[in-house]
């Protein structure tokens, strides 16, 4: 957890690639459609014919919470901004933050190598990721709107804190 004595160096947004804002958007989408579908059939429209007035209007309701509820997922699933703080990383979701300190990292920096069982992905752009490795082997990907700027600042802090925790 961040706490209020943390020192932010450098606080960057995440970046959304136009594709990845497209595959999010379809099941909120779909379930809309589907929803104004079921309540349309439910006022009399007869798109479903064999589909029962409060039958529809049940499902329309379904569908809506099924929308709802994809956004409240991806609102609590997608960091919101990622920070590099004097002690470590620290990745900034809705409702909580995530800080991989710096002691439990091995290196950070830009990586091709495809994902593997031990990475958690949190990339929404697939251009210029930013992976975190940690000392474990562990992997955390994540997608900083100006990567270069986030790596330069991550590196040089992580440099400067092994500099003076020496182990």
């Amino acid at each position: 957890m961040i706490s209020a004595m943390d020192l932010i160096l450098y606080e960057d947004t995440v970046k959304y690639d136009k594709w990845t804002k497209v595959v999010l958007i379809f099941p909120v989408l779909m379930f809309v459609v589907l929803g104004l579908l079921f309540y349309l059939n439910s006022q009399g429209q007869n798109i479903f014919p064999k589909e029962r007035p409060q039958d529809s209007l049940v499902g329309a309701a379904v569908m809506l919470g099924a929308a709802l509820f994809v956004l409240i997922i991806y609102s609590l699933a997608f960091p919101r901004s990622i920070a590099v703080a004097q002690d470590g990383v620290v990745l900034r979701f809705r409702a909580f933050s995530w800080k991989v300190p710096f002691r439990k990292i091995r290196t950070i920096g830009f990586n091709t190598r495809l994902p593997s069982w031990r990475t958690t992905n949190l990339a929404t752009s697939f251009r210029n990721y930013v992976e975190i490795v940690r000392n474990n082997g562990t992997r955390i990907r994540i997608s900083p709107a100006h990567s270069e700027q986030f790596l330069e600042y991550a590196t040089r802090a992580l440099e400067e804190w092994r500099a003076y925790h020496l182990d």
